[in-house]
């Protein structure tokens, strides 16, 4: 299924108000992701002992996980009807590992912001078509992205929502008055934004400008991108 087919998914689904906590009951589950999310990112682990493999988790980069009613799609084509999110038995990924730092960014000090948007539950992704199984685990950073760690565990996956072209044209807009991009305001998430954004975050506090900064919640308020 393509990004393109699965949005036609999502849309269809969002228009009917499908609601997440439908998919399956626990005593312990939380509200689920929803929609398409892509693999935007990898990150090495700093808390390993062991080094990673340079080419360790390149081959899930573009890989498009799905949450929707009755749909799961995860990692090496999963799939699930009857599945939930529920709070993870064990702590899943440090998210204080300086390889992190963008997904820690912070709520913009100012009376424009609208209020942190940083989640960070660690949770299990449970699939219940025949008999229980924990398909794996990850971390809801916010509300548009996740971070999720698969064996050998020496890399973490950084997943992401989509953002809509009007999305990128306000951002484009925004890095282009502070200064932080001169390029054309398009609508495509290119090279140039992507490492405008880098240097945004960076400005806001990320440790490192990473060749894919995460485009959080936080990160977005700061540029006035969440009312789009």
């Amino acid at each position: 299924m393509t990004i393109r087919d699965l949005s036609f998914v999502a849309a269809i689904s969002l228009a009917a108000q499908l609601t997440p906590a439908a998919y399956a009951t626990d005593q312990n589950s939380i509200n689920a992701p929803y929609g398409i999310y892509e693999v935007v990112a990898l990150r090495s682990a700093s808390d390993v002992a062991t080094t990673a493999d340079p080419g360790a988790g390149t081959q899930w980069l573009g890989q498009i996980v799905f949450f929707g009613e009755g749909d799961l799609t995860w990692f090496g084509d999963a799939t699930c009807e009857l599945w939930s999110a529920r709070e993870a038995e064990a702590p899943v990924i440090a998210l204080d590992d300086p390889n992190l730092s963008d997904l820690a960014i912070g709520p913009l000090n100012s009376n424009t912001s609208s209020g942190d948007k940083r989640v960070n539950e660690s949770v299990d992704l449970v699939c219940q078509d025949d008999g229980e199984k924990v398909l794996g685990s990850f971390v809801i950073i916010d509300s548009r992205v996740l971070v999720a760690s698969l064996s050998p565990w020496t890399v973490n996956l950084i997943l992401e929502r989509p953002l809509s072209e009007e999305q990128v044209r306000t951002l484009q807009t925004q890095l282009k008055d502070m200064k932080f991009y001169d390029g054309e305001v398009s609508g495509d998430l290119d090279e140039a934004t992507v490492t405008a954004i880098g240097h945004y975050a960076e400005y806001r506090g990320s440790d490192f400008r990473f060749y894919r900064t995460a485009i959080t919640e936080n990160l977005l308020d700061g540029l006035g991108v969440l009312d789009n």
